[in-house]
């Protein structure tokens, strides 16, 4: 249905911006990572706003998600439509990594008068561990940029809509006393244009809050500890909605699943769905370690469809599970808890930190080895200790003085930002990669092939993590949830900072560059695929094609 031309236009555009690469190109992806929760929530909250006419009844409201780290924004397009009438640039989900590039945008957006305002982690954590704004974030609102902190729901976005079309912005948009409940809320939707640059993977919110209180967690002072969810029937419209847009894989992307108050009644109603409706479709959800213990979970969740749980074990060191206030995770219950798990058929990714105050190469190193080869765990994602805006760590490096890296971009949990005080910042550097490089050894790879055809899950899953995990920490520099399919780089899109390239020089660059990934994308099929044909008897999956090259 064409808009109505005789209604005024207000154009809101939400943007979840990309970051820097080390070479200082903005990062852009022929095919992103998963997409953006917050996007999906804002597109859902702005959906049923534009249903409800809150600006009136003669104005349509126009609504563009976009995920820069598909692609250039077009900021030209956006100004201009901007300018012809009244609208709003919400710079969203932007976490403490991708807050430079955020910054960097603001500055063209405003030099041009564009309504601009910033929210997410970043954003959110900074105002509520801090009395007052960061330098960074004092910058922007000198430009005249907005901050919105912490949850959009109850109402709030309505009036952040409001302010907009009055041009009335706040400074801040300070959240409730209390969070908003989800209950009654419009749930997260994506247009098909985001979901078919992401494979199709359909982000999802079931409830927020976690009642523990790690110290390097930032989701505690932001979406706090008390939990809050949807109703089962809410989620269930959710999902029937992505079902219809071809999507068949749901990252949940709750803190902690297994303590929402309804989580009986959120799996039962899913796998209902499942069954009655015959849709096959899967979960990837994410719980803390002891939760296979409650009754009937495990065998809930698979009856559900979940087929990834991400847990986060961060050590097998109880004492330094202490420094990080995480007592609840007991290293003896690792392997019956990885054991658990696979009985269901369920595929089981644990995050593991790195770099605790303790920390030295060698220390890090046998606890890498006992990590894998004692308790058996062959999914491992590596962060590194790192002190985010809105967490304890990082109020209480800032009240001491202590030293953290002045560049945010850096801030991924892929870079050291602190110094340890038993190594040196290129030791770390070192030892995390010698950590990666422990989990991707070749000699373990027949074992978690074996072990993973022994327990029923699919064996080339296992081939593309071993392909695609070195060529995100060791070709591209980047953590593999940040990795997509087919880096992009363009001239004119680099840092501030960096000085822009000749033509020639930039197209030597990549040309350089694809030929290497070229060369060491195939050496790795080849010599992953001599050990999985080996081992299972199959041939390796075929490596994706890029577009250019489809």
């Amino acid at each position: 249905m064409m808009p109505d031309s005789s209604l005024e236009a207000f154009h809101l555009y939400f943007i979840n911006p990309s970051h820097y690469g080390e070479d200082g190109y903005v990062i852009y992806w022929e095919f992103p990572p998963l997409p953006s929760n917050t996007l999906a929530c804002l597109n859902g909250l702005a959906q049923d706003c534009a249903r409800r006419q809150v600006l009136g009844e003669r104005v349509r409201i126009e609504i563009q998600v976009l995920d820069e780290s598909a692609g250039p924004l077009p900021l030209a397009e956006i100004m201009a439509r901007i300018r012809s009438g009244r609208g709003l640039v919400g710079l969203s989900g932007v976490q403490t990594h991708q807050y430079p590039r955020a910054l960097d945008l603001a500055r063209q957006l405003r030099r041009e008068g564009i309504p601009v305002c910033i929210g997410g982690f970043h954003v959110s954590g900074i105002l509520a561990m801090f009395e007052r704004p960061s330098p960074e974030l004092q910058e922007a609102l000198d430009l005249g940029v907005s901050f919105f902190r912490g949850e959009a729901e109850g109402g709030r976005f309505d009036q952040l809509l409001r302010d907009a079309y009055a041009a009335t912005p706040h400074p801040i948009y300070p959240p409730p006393p209390q969070a908003p409940e989800l209950e009654g809320e419009p749930g997260p939707t994506l247009p098909n244009e985001v979901l078919a640059r992401t494979r199709r993977v359909g982000p999802l919110d079931v409830g927020r809050g976690c009642p523990f209180t790690c110290s390097f967690c930032t989701i505690i002072n932001v979406h706090g500890r008390g939990g809050r969810q949807r109703r089962p029937q809410e989620v269930i419209a959710t999902l029937r909605t992505y079902l219809r847009q071809g999507v068949r894989f749901f990252q949940v992307t709750d803190d902690n699943f297994a303590r929402l108050a309804n989580w009986r009644e959120v799996l039962t109603a899913i796998a209902e769905l499942r069954e009655e409706d015959q849709w096959d479709f899967g979960l990837l959800i994410q719980v803390d370690a002891s939760s296979y213990r409650r009754k009937a979970f495990v065998p809930l969740c698979a009856r559900a469809g979940v087929k990834f749980v991400f847990i986060g074990v961060e050590s097998v060191n109880e004492e330094k599970l202490r420094q990080i206030d995480k007592p609840q995770n007991q290293v003896r219950q690792y392997p019956e808890m990885l054991r658990a798990w696979r009985n269901a058929g369920i595929h089981v990714q644990v995050g593991y930190i790195l770099g605790f105050a303790e920390d030295d190469p060698v220390s890090m190193a046998r606890d890498v080895a006992y990590l894998l080869d004692e308790v058996g765990f062959d999914d491992v994602m590596f962060f590194n200790l790192t002190p985010l805006p809105g967490s304890v760590d990082h109020r209480e490096r800032v009240m001491s003085g202590e030293w953290m890296d002045s560049d945010l971009n850096r801030y991924d949990l892929h870079h050291p930002v602190t110094r340890g005080r038993h190594m040196s910042l290129s030791q770390w550097r070192h030892a995390y990669r010698h950590a990666w490089g422990a989990l991707l050894d070749y000699r373990r790879i027949p074992r978690y092939l074996r072990q993973a055809a022994a327990d029923g899950l699919d064996t080339r899953l296992v081939f593309s993590r071993m392909v695609g995990y070195r060529l995100a920490v060791f070709f591209h520099d980047l953590h593999p949830i940040e990795y997509g399919q087919g880096r992009l780089r363009f001239r004119e899109q680099r840092r501030p900072t960096r000085p822009t390239e000749s033509v020639w020089r930039f197209r030597a660059r990549i040309w350089l560059e694809e030929t290497g990934e070229w060369i060491y994308t195939r050496y790795l099929h080849w010599r992953v695929g001599r050990i999985y044909r080996k081992v299972t008897g199959c041939a390796p999956p075929p490596l994706p094609q890029r577009r250019s090259e489809g």
